[in-house]
């Protein structure tokens, strides 16, 4: 179950694929629910309302992907996705031969609600799905504490067992859990998916590529990284691919390009589809990420890491979170210690001016991927993880104390 759009969209779309291809490879049946719209008309690449993308049956239950333009209309949808979504999983359940685990990908307490109403009603497992720190991002108010109390204190009663992209996360939901009920599951990513293993890679073209919201923090590092090289390889051209969340964010950027004088060597690619990525990916001379450091960077390991990987492109990244527990520098990617500018532009400058050693390092940071990541690999886990559950739910008893030193999952 999902609160956001599918098949495309951002980490939390191509998650829920590599998910569902993992445990459909281990013999599961699986169907992706999305329960809310993908967005507004003409603001998503999700236009089909059911369907199956690339093996992985999917359908809104909400009726549509966007939200309709009348207040009326939305006001109906709003009462009868509730009902729609329940009617989903009892059809499910009943052309699959019954319903063993539910996967909730969301932190909206009445989806949660549901969601455990449906599994009690099922006699399913109910799985949560944490890949990054909640709330951390939003400004903090008397609402939000009491949303993060309710979420704490409330949600995670209803939870069976979560899975974790960290050990950050992992370390976080177990004190809420108040028991080892936790999978560490990393970023995921079938390498197969973004070129076969028989494609030739062929000449990268003279691009420095970045993909992610154009309104997140880490827009200021990628532009001021790309400055810091921009000067000393003069063919050298940023690709920026992605959407925006706010109105204002491509405009800010583009006058901060416009004050360096780069802006006729950026690209912005906008959105695009799942396999358009791979291609913009496998067309770069490299991939880049910088990532401050910071309590959300700690909890998450970026999906987009494993897709930067599986290109066969080396990957420049900031040594943040669990990716050094994966990763090593100038092995299989160049590992910056900071988002800083010139830190990272360092990194970035030994990879341009050493390319035979970059793409070697490139080849063996997909092995790496294929390694670590494999969609498959993780699907057995998880199916035997969640096989598990009730006899480590009827032992563990209800939430405990929090261990001493646990994170709180605060805003920074």
């Amino acid at each position: 179950m999902a609160d956001f759009g599918f098949p495309y969209g951002t980490g939390g779309s191509s998650r829920a694929f590599s998910y569902a291809r993992g445990l459909q490879s281990a013999g599961a049946r699986v169907k992706v629910l999305c329960v809310e719209p993908a967005g507004r008309a003409g603001d998503t690449l999700n236009v089909a309302a059911r369907g199956e993308y690339r093996g992985v049956p999917f359908a809104y239950t909400y009726g549509r992907t966007t939200r309709p333009s009348s207040r009326l209309q939305r006001r109906a949808l709003k009462l009868a996705k509730w009902p729609r979504f329940a009617w989903a999983v009892r059809r499910w359940a009943a052309q699959s031969g019954g319903l063993d685990v539910l996967l909730v990908y969301s932190r909206s307490l009445p989806w949660i609600a549901t969601a455990w109403l449906l599994c009690r009603l099922h006699g399913a497992t109910l799985l949560h799905e944490d890949c990054e720190l909640p709330f951390v991002w939003r400004t903090e108010t008397p609402a939000l504490r009491a949303r993060r109390f309710l979420y704490h204190r409330v949600a995670f009663r209803a939870f069976d067992g979560c899975l974790v992209i960290s050990t950050y996360l992992e370390e976080y939901c177990r004190r809420y859990l108040g028991r080892p009920a936790t999978l560490l599951v990393p970023i995921l990513v079938d390498v197969t998916d973004v070129a076969g293993d028989d494609d030739p890679l062929g000449e990268p073209g003279e691009w420095l590529t970045y993909c992610g919201h154009m309104n997140h923090p880490e827009m200021g590092a990628v532009v001021a990284a790309f400055a810091a090289v921009a000067g000393e390889f003069p063919a050298l051209r940023l690709r920026l691919v992605g959407g925006s969340r706010t109105a204002e964010a491509v405009p800010a950027l583009r006058a901060r390009l416009v004050e360096l004088g780069l802006d006729q060597r950026v690209e912005f690619a906008g959105r695009v589809e799942r396999e358009e990525l791979f291609r913009l990916l496998r067309d770069s001379r490299i991939v880049m990420m910088p990532r401050a450091a910071g309590p959300f960077s700690r909890a998450g390991l970026p999906t987009k890491v494993a897709e930067y990987l599986a290109t066969a492109r080396p990957v420049v990244v900031s040594a943040v979170g669990d990716l050094p527990l994966y990763l090593t520098d100038g092995v299989d990617a160049y590992l910056a210690g900071s988002d800083d500018p010139q830190v990272f532009g360092r990194r970035l400058r030994e990879a341009l001016l050493h390319p035979d050693e970059a793409a070697e390092i490139g080849r063996r940071g997909r092995e790496t991927a294929r390694r670590r990541f494999d969609p498959a690999v993780h699907g057995r886990r998880i199916l035997e993880f969640a096989a598990g559950l009730p006899r480590s739910r009827t032992a563990g008893g209800g939430p405990a104390g929090p261990p001493a030193g646990a994170p709180r999952g605060d805003a920074p």
